[in-house]
């Protein structure tokens, strides 16, 4: 606890007491905590801000703990990414690159590359790899698999799965198409010498 100030070496050896006011679980209440360099230990304490005063509860001090939020709110930030991914994709006319898909979504790289990792684990997102200014570069685009409906109810578009889910139906199986019929006219170029 004597760590928590600014060069707080120097402050643990200079004060009697260090006082510090934590946040507590209950969001209305706070932790008195106190630290002594001569005398017993006091206890840590429930307090409640009355203005203008403090005034103590008789309510078990349960200091929060600061990693609840972080994890909460990394959680958050990783479900709308899903999201955000699989309705670029969706939308998309053609297969996007990493760095496109930063440039038009907005997130960051990290990010999208944390999101892209997620859709390969939930197989919505498929890859290729494509030849750009002659370097082999990885393209994503959305897949059509059974469980594209439950990922999307997961990552809480229920009221559009249904419309969601039949857009990328349609797009995949117009990029297949076109594909496929660019495979198949090369391959019939090939065969008649041209």
């Amino acid at each position: 606890m004597t760590d928590v100030g600014s060069g707080a070496g120097s402050i643990s050896r200079a004060a009697d007491t260090h006082i510090v006011i934590r946040p507590h679980e209950d969001p209305e209440l706070c932790v008195l905590e106190c630290v002594t360099r001569s005398f017993q230990q006091p206890e840590l304490v429930s307090i409640r801000f009355d203005w203008p005063l403090w005034s103590d509860v008789a309510k078990d001090p349960q200091v929060k703990k600061q990693g609840q939020n972080r994890h909460e709110k990394a959680a958050k930030d990783d479900q709308e990414a899903d999201k955000v991914l699989l309705e670029t994709l969706a939308g998309s006319q053609k297969w996007l690159s990493e760095s496109q898909l930063v440039r038009t979504t907005g997130m960051g790289p990290t990010r999208i590359s944390r999101a892209i990792g997620r859709a390969f684990q939930m197989e919505s997102v498929a890859t290729k790899y494509v030849k750009r200014q002659g370097r082999k570069v990885a393209v994503y685009g959305p897949t059509a698999t059974p469980n594209m409906g439950i990922q999307l109810a997961m990552i809480g578009t229920h009221e559009r799965a249904g419309q969601f889910a039949s857009k990328l139906l349609y797009t995949v199986a117009r990029r297949r198409y076109a594909e496929l019929r660019q495979f198949s006219s090369s391959k019939f170029i090939e065969s008649v010498g041209g």
